[in-house]
């Protein structure tokens, strides 16, 4: 048996029923067109929307995006450990990591910190 883990509101894992996910495969910062998108996926039974995070402007993002959503988002975050920690302060359900390319363990263990006190859930 798997962990029970929280994303937004839904559980996954744990005996839970297999959640669907997919991705915009828009720039998270083009608002409008994520949250059309991400309103489609949802009408055709998505759970879990990824987005990337990849500048400021696509954090900025979130915060609205997340107004408009009625599913969790997860913050795919590539090469910079402070859009991980801007990403949840912004509203982000979840993050998605890769440690190996967010530069040093201090780096890693911010990111864990925000992680720990948000209760926010990561993928690594």
């Amino acid at each position: 048996m798997t962990k029970k883990v929280k994303i937004g509101g839904l559980y996954i894992g744990g005996g839970e029923r297999v959640a669907i996910q997919s991705m915009a495969n828009i720039k998270t910062s083009q608002t409008d067109g994520v949250i059309k998108q991400i309103d489609a996926l949802e009408k055709a039974g998505c759970d879990i929307i990824r987005t990337s995070v990849l500048d400021e402007a696509d954090i900025a993002a979130i915060t609205e995006i997340k107004k408009h959503i009625n599913i969790p988002l997860v913050a795919d975050i590539h090469f910079n450990y402070r859009f991980a920690i801007e990403a949840i302060k912004a509203g982000a359900d979840k993050v998605r990591i890769n440690p190996g390319n967010i530069g040093s363990n201090k780096n890693v263990e911010e990111v864990a910190k925000a992680i720990k006190s948000s209760g926010v859930a990561v993928r690594v």
